[in-house]
């Protein structure tokens, strides 16, 4: 018999799967339902996507050795985390749309990243994009936590380039994680504005000024919805439907604000000191706000774009 070759997307939803079940109570096995330890001991409670782009910086000039026996990737092994990591290697952007990252950065929810019409232009920043709901995004559903996730970069990507991207420009690059087909979350690009997010009320006085900023913003999400009401009597089908899209990306904002409110304050951390190049050091800072944010329960699922 001929093996059957499994397209790039049957590859990735099968992993997916293999990720995924673990943290749904209904597939756990009935003999491990009647031990609590065992349960707990079988079930992944945070998850970290991370993309490594081509041509992404390597410290100590590795060169892409992506390996856990003294590559890259020997940190997690040294850390006794090996089975708790999932790498996918070799994705490859299919030339379609744009032939540069289109068909891999999207790689957490097995679909490509693409314009919504064909031909859409960069002019509009992330508008006309469209992916899908990602994983980290369904850990963060699936998790009580006072906020949903973060998503980390070195920079944002936004210039066009012919040569790489024909007609969505380098926005796509920004684009790791998807609260819906077409809702990419935002990347955070320093790491003081990640720890400022995620630890406001380590800083002096930092809990009384989220607060208030939280109140400022959640009265002016209040005023939005308040006149949505009277603009759908006059739209046509089609715009009350992307205004009803819009006001549900507020309603997510509103339910993230008041989240934050909530914050466990008794858990916090103080901004670390860290040497090492700028890229590094960046980096570095994110990894650690990261996990201490996860093991004070502010958040579950996380994302970190790293590319040149």
């Amino acid at each position: 018999m001929r093996p059957k070759h499994l397209t790039r997307r049957q590859a990735l939803q099968a992993l997916a799967v293999a990720v995924g079940i673990p943290l749904l109570e209904s597939f756990t096995p009935f003999h491990l339902l009647s031990s609590k330890s065992a349960l707990g001991a079988n079930t992944r409670k945070r998850f970290i996507g991370a993309f490594f782009g081509s041509g992404t910086y390597m410290p100590n000039n590795q060169n892409g050795d992506w390996t856990f026996g003294g590559g890259s990737l020997s940190v997690l092994e040294n850390a006794g985390l090996r089975g708790n990591s999932l790498v996918l290697r070799g994705l490859q952007a299919i030339d379609n749309y744009d032939h540069h990252w289109s068909g891999t950065a999207g790689f957490l929810s097995c679909r490509e990243i693409r314009p919504i019409v064909a031909g859409m232009g960069f002019e509009e920043r992330g508008v006309g994009l469209q992916c899908g709901k990602t994983f980290d995004q369904f850990v963060a559903d699936a998790r009580n936590t006072s906020l949903r996730s973060i998503s980390v970069a070195w920079e944002d990507q936004n210039y066009h380039d012919s040569g790489q991207a024909r007609t969505v420009g380098m926005d796509y690059v920004n684009r790791l994680s998807w609260r819906t087909n077409t809702t990419p979350n935002g990347n955070v690009t320093d790491p003081m504005n990640a720890f400022s997010s995620l630890f406001a009320h380590s800083v002096d006085n930092g809990a009384v000024e989220l607060q208030a900023k939280i109140k400022k913003k959640l009265s002016v999400l209040d005023g939005y919805k308040q006149q949505y009401g009277s603009f759908t009597k006059i739209l046509s089908a089609a715009d009350q439907k992307a205004l009803a899209e819009s006001l549900d990306s507020f309603r997510e904002v509103e339910r993230s604000l008041t989240s934050q409110l909530s914050v466990d304050t008794s858990c916090s951390m103080s901004y670390p000191s860290i040497s090492g190049s700028l890229y590094d050091q960046t980096f570095k800072l994110y990894n650690r706000v990261i996990v201490r944010a996860m093991q004070c329960n502010t958040i579950a699922s996380a994302t970190i774009m790293l590319h040149n």
